[in-house]
Formats: C-alpha cells, structure tokens, sequence
C-alpha cells in the first residue's frame, strides 16, 4: 500500500503534446525535479529540511516538539512531498522559497525553470480539459496484484471457470480467459469469409471532465505512468460492448474511446484507490469489483464500468521459416522490458474507416475486417515494414497484409487487465528473415520498439507437405509454452521474460491448428509464404 498526500491537480503531469512528441513541464513539475534532485545530493531528509525552514533543530524528536511545531512539520512535511513530485502546477513562492533556501535553489535557477515551463493553463491537445481546481487530498492506493488478496482471487477464478466451457490460463505475466467455441468460430468465419456485423453506439468515456473525483484519479494514474518513464498519448480507441457470439448471427457492438479510460479502468485492475478524507472519505476506484463477479468476468454487455479496449496480437513468421518477435523498450507503457508478439497493441478509432479516414461511407461493417487492419498496422509499424529509405529496405501496405497475409485465429479477456479483450492473429509475411532484422522503425515507434529479431526456435519449411508444416509451428509454440498455477506465481513473481501476449497467443495457437479448422489455417500460411506482394 502507498500513499500520497497533499494538494493534487488533475490534468498537468505526464502529458504529451500532439506532433512534437515531448513532454510539457509546469513550472511545478520542473520544481519538483530540481528539489528532488538537491535533496539527493545535499543528503537532507524532507523532514530535515522542513524542520530547518521553521526554525526549528533538525535533530530534535518529535516528543521534545510542541504540539503546534508538530502540526507545522506535518503540513511542512506533506506540502514539500507534493512539490517534489510536480503535483502542484504553480506553487505560490510562499509554499516554496523556505525549502529552496534550505537546499540552495537560487531565485536565479527559480527563473530559469520559469522560462522554461509550460503555462498550466495551456490547453493540451489530444487530452480531456479538466478542472484544474487544487483539491486538498491524502489519496490512499491499496495495490493487490501482488498480494495474498490478489492471488486468491485469482484461485477464486480458477475454480469458477473450471465449472463452465470457458477455460483460464495464468501466466507469468497475466491471466486469459476465452471460450474454445467462440475461436472456433472466428477462424471459421474469418477462412470462409464470413462477415461479422457491427454496430456503433454512441461514444464512451470513463470519466466526467467536470467531476473532481475523476480528475484526481485521472492526473494520479498518468502520472505514474511518466513517473515509470512511459510514453503516452491519449489516442482514440474502439470499445467491444458485446460479447461475440458463438454461432453466429447477432450483431457486435462498438463504441469510440480514448486511452485515459484504459488508464482509469482495466490498468487499474486489482488495485483500490481512495480519499482516507475525515471529512469526506471516499473510493476513487475499486479495482477488485468492477469487472469481476462470483470470481468470473463480468460480459461485456455489462461491464459498463470498464473501457474494454480491443486489442490485436500477431504472431508472424518469416517467409523462409523463422519466428519474429519484437523487444519492447522500458518505455512502453505494456510488457516492460519483455519479448511481445511481432505486432501488439489496441486499436484505434481509425481503423475501423476504409483508409483510416474518419467517414460515414467509407466505415468498415465486419468485425474481423476491422480487426485484420488494426493487428496488420500494428504489424508492419512494430516491424519497421512501412519505412523504406532505399530500395531494398522491405515495405507493405497496411490493406495488402490484412488482406493476404494474415488472419485471425482466437479471442480472450485479460482478467489482470479488467477483462480487457484481445484478439490473435497468425501471419506469414513475404519477407525472409535477414529483411526483416534490416528493416528501420519509424521515428514514433523507437521509443516503444527496441527492435524486431528473429527467434532462436526451430525454422518452419514452409514448402514441406501440410501435416510437416503443422507439427513444425506446434513444436515451435511448445518451445516457448509452459504450465504455470497460482501456487507457482506466490513463491517466483517474475518466472518468464515472454509478454503475456506472446505467451498466451502460442497456447491459442496450438488449439487453433489442433482444433476443426487447422488445416485450412496451415494451408492459408503456406500459401502466404510464396505469395507475392503488390
């Protein structure tokens, strides 16, 4: 559990600025930066310096303080705590001259960051515009994603699933849950060409830009994210409101979102932020009860509490055989540091439009057409494929991937992430191993992309007869598959360096080949492989 305590404004700290790609700083923030950075080379304790600013002896204890000095180190104390971490966008001088003077910050250093520093009032573009009134709060986060309360939700989970058709799998670094019928059913539709109707509801938004309660939560949960070093922007998202049916013959409905309601929901999975408030004590959010029920998901036809954002993961070889996969930078606000799938990430508003321009004519009606776009664009751009600085660098159109390379084979919910649900999808791109590896991110994707490289696993030959190719991709999933429980995530937390994506997708996969369809899968594979691009 930690807590944070002081005066907090939403909407000012770890915000991105649309086409400049840098992050704007008030004056607060940069304020913040420069105290924490004197306290760690003076060596003072905030509570040292607070003591010093009153007047009163550092080494003195709290029994030998009166009980007027004790209030006022309190106050000093958790007034110093919010500049340090930026939470103020423009502290008065009286709030902050007596610590600057303790740790020597000259008024000229002072004026400098004050040229430097965004006005708070500038309007960021692509962010919801909140209020910036202070409130004064003590914000308490209770975080069980690692705790005995956490895993025993999770146990709870494992032996309510184990009672229905739906099947859950817990990984190193996540938890899926899908219905093999419901996949079944998605690669048939998608090898037939069966359609999958959509329908868009109206726009929807986790948070209420004129509630204080939500702002709060808002400006805490971006700011931890840039805290972590995470790079974000609040782009326009596509929200799965229905659950998929089965068999067939009902319509998916869609609705417009942004990243600040993935922020403020399912990355808020299995953990509890509140006000401990005398006055007005009061839960932000209750990650443990928003999107789970009975130890179950709760459907996406009620889970209104949530954003749900759709997502797309792609497991993609080479035409010559070798498996890719993408390091993710410590940047990413997603899989950290681990191996992810050769193109993962949510889908955005756009895709969903026939050349991703926003228009009533021109919209995408078919579920799976709308996700083949997004997980194909995720795809090339993680890969570098639609860069081409000369000639012989490798390039694809987002369309032509969709179209012929790729194809969806299986769905799930990510319970530690709220339920959120994600797609997978399987490519072979016409490109050999060495292309790819040559291939040059984009300049927006380096800071999220280290690189993409080919795995050391077993090469697939893809001309070898179809039962040769389809035992050839199973050996290679089961090289990166493992059976992990609960009782093994309590004693080793960090068991596996695969992104849950990546590792969940190779399960999927296997059932996907192994299941009624996986012919048809392997034979749409193998003639990707010698298919021609353009």
């Amino acid at each position: 559990m930690k807590r944070m305590s002081g005066r907090s404004t939403a909407g000012e700290s770890g915000f991105l600025t649309e086409g400049h790609g840098r992050m704007p700083q008030t004056f607060g923030m940069l304020l913040g930066k420069e105290i924490e950075k004197q306290l760690q080379s003076t060596g003072k304790k905030q509570i040292e310096v607070v003591k010093i600013s009153l007047g009163i002896n550092p080494e003195s204890s709290e029994s030998s303080l009166t009980d007027s000095q004790s209030q006022k180190v309190r106050n000093g104390t958790r007034r110093l705590s919010e500049l340090k971490r930026g939470g103020i966008p423009n502290p008065t001088p009286s709030n902050y001259l007596p610590y600057c003077e303790v740790l020597g910050i000259s008024s000229e250093r002072l004026n400098k960051l004050r040229q430097q520093a965004v006005s708070p009032e500038e309007k960021l573009i692509g962010w919801p515009e909140l209020k910036t009134t202070e409130v004064p709060i003590d914000l308490v986060v209770r975080d069980f994603r690692y705790t005995i309360k956490g895993f025993t939700a999770l146990s709870e989970a494992e032996r309510a699933y184990s009672r229905t058709s739906e099947r859950i799998r817990i990984h190193p670094h996540g938890v899926g849950v899908y219905d093999p019928s419901v996949n079944a059913f998605l690669l048939r539709s998608g090898l037939s060409g069966c359609a999958l109707p959509v329908k868009i509801d109206e726009k929807y938004l986790a948070y209420n830009v004129n509630n204080i309660d939500d702002c709060q939560l808002l400006s805490y949960v971006v700011s931890e994210k840039a805290n972590k070093g995470a790079k974000l922007f609040n782009s326009r998202k596509i929200r799965l409101s229905s659950d998929i049916p089965s068999k067939g013959g009902g319509v998916v409905h869609l609705r417009e979102t942004d990243y600040c309601s993935s922020l403020m929901t399912d990355q808020l999975a299995f953990q509890q932020i509140y006000i401990d408030d005398p006055k007005s004590p009061r839960i932000l959010r209750d990650g443990l009860t928003e999107f789970m029920r009975d130890g179950r998901l709760i459907a996406l036809d009620d889970a209104d509490g949530m954003s749900n954002q759709l997502g797309a993961s792609t497991i993609a070889f080479s035409r010559d055989g070798k498996l890719l996969h993408v390091e993710q930078t410590r940047q990413n606000a997603q899989s950290m540091g681990l191996l992810a799938p050769s193109g993962s990430g949510s889908l955005d508003w756009e895709d969903i439009f026939e050349g991703r321009v926003e228009c009533a004519s021109g919209r995408r009606e078919d579920l799976l057409s709308i996700v083949s776009i997004g997980a194909a664009r995720e795809l090339v751009e993680e890969c570098g494929l639609h860069v081409q600085h000369n000639k012989e660098d490798p390039y694809i159109g987002i369309d032509e991937v969709a179209k012929n390379y790729l194809k969806v084979f299986g769905f799930s919910r990510m319970l530690h992430r709220g339920g959120k649900p994600e797609f997978y999808c399987v490519s072979v791109l016409p490109f050999d191993q060495f292309d790819v590896e040559r291939a040059i991110l984009a300049k927006e994707e380096e800071p999220y992309t280290r690189r993409t490289r080919r795995s050391q696993a077993m090469r697939v030959d893809f001309a070898g007869s179809l039962n040769e190719v389809r035992h050839a991709i199973l050996r290679v999933c089961e090289e990166f598959m493992g059976p992990f429980s609960v009782d093994m995530l309590r004693k080793n937390r960090e068991l596996d360096f695969l992104s849950f994506p990546l590792s969940h997708a190779f399960e999927l996969l296997v059932e996907a080949i192994n299941g009624p369809c996986g012919n048809e899968l392997v034979e749409f594979l193998k003639s990707a492989s010698v298919r021609q691009p353009g």
